[in-house]
């Protein structure tokens, strides 16, 4: 199940279904996932002050997934997703940090089971 949460000061009226939808393809594209195992989960209007001790638009985000992480897939995927947010969002690629974690399959729950035994 590979995840994007995006926390973001931006206020939610900017984060329309079509900008929630938007950033699943992007991501999907990014992670190299099918869509139907990739969830986006976008919260707005955060308290958050960032580089520079201002409130202009920033965010933090978490990708998790089981595998295509890596030092250069992770190059790529910020580069997508922090121009998705410039893009859509006005969060400037200086306004926001990545956090990646390649979980282990054991460790990612789904279906009453983890990932380990059905990943084998």
């Amino acid at each position: 199940m590979p995840m994007c949460q995006v926390f973001t000061n931006v206020a939610s009226a900017k984060v329309t279904d079509e900008v929630l939808t938007k950033l699943h393809e992007v991501f999907t594209d990014a992670i190299k996932k099918d869509k139907k195992w990739c969830v986006v989960h976008i919260v707005p209007d955060q308290k958050m002050i960032g580089h520079g001790r201002t409130t202009d638009p920033c965010a933090l985000v978490n990708i998790m997934s089981i595998g295509n992480l890596g030092a250069d897939e992770n190059i790529r995927i910020s580069g997508q997703i922090q121009g998705f947010l410039e893009e859509e969002l006005g969060i400037t690629k200086e306004r926001n940090y990545i956090r990646f974690d390649d979980a282990p399959a054991k460790e990612v729950g789904w279906s009453g089971s983890t990932f380990g035994p059905i990943l084998g």
